[in-house]
C-alpha cells in the first residue's frame, strides 16, 4: 500500500504536466489560425517633429506588397513587413508584432 502511494503522486504530477503541455500546444495553434482584423500604428517621433503619420504607415502597409488584413497571424512574413517599412526614408526603425485583443 505504502509503494502504491510513492507512486501515485509522481504519476499524478507527471499526467498534470503533460495535460498542461497540450493544452498549450492547443492554444498555440488556434492563434497561429486567427485572421488579422486590424491594424494599429504607432509612430514615435521627437516633439514638433512630424515627417511621417499613422495613416502614411497604414497606407504603405495597404498599397505595397501583399495584403495584411483578412488573413492568418501564420502566414505573415514580419522581417518582410519590418523590412518595407524600413525602406522608407522617413522610418529609421519598425517593430511588428502581434498581440492577442
Amino acid at each position: 500500500m505504502k509503494r502504491l502511494k510513492i507512486l501515485i503522486r509522481p504519476l499524478g504530477i507527471g499526467f498534470a504536466v503533460l495535460g498542461i503541455v497540450a493544452a498549450l500546444g492547443f492554444v498555440e495553434r488556434a492563434a497561429d489560425r486567427t485572421v488579422i482584423t486590424d491594424l494599429d500604428v504607432e509612430v514615435n517621433s521627437a516633439e514638433g517633429m512630424h515627417f511621417i503619420d499613422e495613416a502614411t504607415i497604414l497606407r504603405e502597409l495597404r498599397d505595397q506588397g501583399t495584403a495584411v488584413l483578412g488573413i492568418p497571424l501564420s502566414e505573415v512574413d514580419v522581417p518582410s513587413l519590418e523590412e518595407r517599412l524600413r525602406n522608407i526614408p522617413s522610418v529609421s526603425m519598425a517593430e511588428v508584432y502581434h498581440t492577442m485583443d
